[in-house]
């Protein structure tokens, strides 16, 4: 991606310096003089072939590369041999925060953003809310107050507690917490949003996906050294690129590069959500 990227620029300079350079030359050479004419021309066809053939063929080549890279970033999980274990995070975006969830020692998620309907028999925790066991007991007045306070306070995001994938998901303290990946690994963040359309960015690492309700997107990078290793801050930036309410300025969080030992023993050595 960095060679691509340092030749798309040099090309884009070459191009802007001939261009402007030609302007100048022709607003001088050609400027208004007295008892000049003009004098017509019906161009030459083998120069505009020339300049019609160049310009597809650079365009052409740098569109192949792009593709490559971009096929790299997004369908790696898809593409890369078996053998290589990656790490993965399920990101959800929310106004204005990222929520993080780890998969667990079985390297699977469970399902998230369900949230309880008035006609539901029973709560998705299995337990009392509203001083009933589902929202269908609920009096008509009460149904959206219940629902909407059991989806701010009891399930923020939505899990499903009875999936089995998602038994060891380390999800408790999910909320707006730093991002811990591994160095030297393939990481794949899954993107996913609980309202509006984000933009999960990182700077950094001249990556982004947007992050859509009902959709689930992904895509790779490797990190190659820890932040330890690089000293202050001691994190990179995680940003919203795309306006999605009044507080999106606030849209911001932490990524932290560990050891591969280090992750290991937080994330994929014991589950770390307990089920109610």
């Amino acid at each position: 991606m960095d060679r691509l990227f340092d030749w798309i620029f040099w090309i884009t300079v070459v191009v802007m310096v001939l261009v402007q350079g030609a302007i100048v030359v022709l607003m001088i050479r050609y400027r208004h003089r007295a008892g000049r004419k003009a004098r017509y021309i019906h161009g030459n066809a083998r120069v505009e072939i020339i300049w019609t053939i160049v310009p597809a063929v650079i365009l052409g080549v740098l569109t192949y590369s792009s593709k490559q890279v971009w096929t790299a970033i997004r369908y790696a999980p898809e593409l890369r041999p078996r053998a290589v274990k990656s790490a993965k995070i399920l990101v959800i975006g929310q106004q204005f925060k990222w929520n993080i969830i780890y998969p667990g020692p079985d390297g699977e998620f469970g399902e998230y953003l369900v949230y309880p309907k008035p006609s539901d028999l029973r709560w998705p925790d299995g337990k009392r809310h509203g001083g009933v066991i589902g929202p269908r007991d609920l009096p008509a007045d009460q149904v959206e107050f219940e629902i909407n306070r059991y989806i701010s306070v009891e399930n923020p995001l939505g899990k499903v507690y009875d999936d089995p994938k998602g038994k060891d998901d380390d999800y408790e303290g999910a909320m707006a917490r730093v991002m811990e990946v591994p160095v030297n690994r393939p990481v794949d963040v899954y993107l996913t949003s609980k309202d509006v359309i984000h933009s999960f960015t990182l700077p950094n690492f001249r990556v982004k996906l947007d992050t859509v309700p009902g959709l689930m997107g992904v895509f790779t990078f490797t990190p190659t050294v820890t932040n330890k290793q690089l000293g202050p801050p001691g994190y990179f930036e995680i940003a919203c690129q795309e306006l999605c309410g009044q507080g999106h300025y606030t849209m911001q969080g932490r990524m932290v590069v560990i050891s591969q030992e280090e992750y290991a023993a937080k994330y994929e050595t014991h589950g770390g959500g307990a089920n109610p």
